[in-house]
């Protein structure tokens, strides 16, 4: 792929790149977003619908520094990161996000 755009931009064609930063991605998911993904699209019902939703809701995050904890501060949005569960979570809402747009494709 590097070699077809240096190519187009050495013969002088006109080339477009899409670059896309996904690093702080996993943070900006919408819990009421997903949890609307896995039951329409995907039909997650009944205790697996549940299991999901205790998954995410009521989640904290305290931040440590030099030894002193924060108070626990509430979590609304974001998957958590490290487990096959949160790209899988991921990857299901920024299919349906992706849909939204109209576009029929999915890179």
């Amino acid at each position: 792929m590097h070699d077809e755009i240096v190519r187009s931009v050495n013969s002088g064609d006109v080339c477009a790149l899409v670059l896309l930063n996904l690093r702080a991605a996993f943070d900006t998911v919408d819990h009421q977003t997903l949890l609307r993904v896995l039951s329409q699209r995907f039909g997650v019902r009944d205790a697996a619908f549940d299991w999901y939703k205790s998954y995410l809701f009521e989640r904290t995050l305290r931040v440590c520094v030099n030894a002193q904890q924060s108070e626990p501060q509430s979590v609304d949005c974001s998957v958590p990161q490290g487990s096959v569960l949160g790209v899988m979570k991921f990857t299901a809402y920024t299919a349906e996000e992706w849909n939204d747009t109209g576009c029929s494709c999915f890179l």
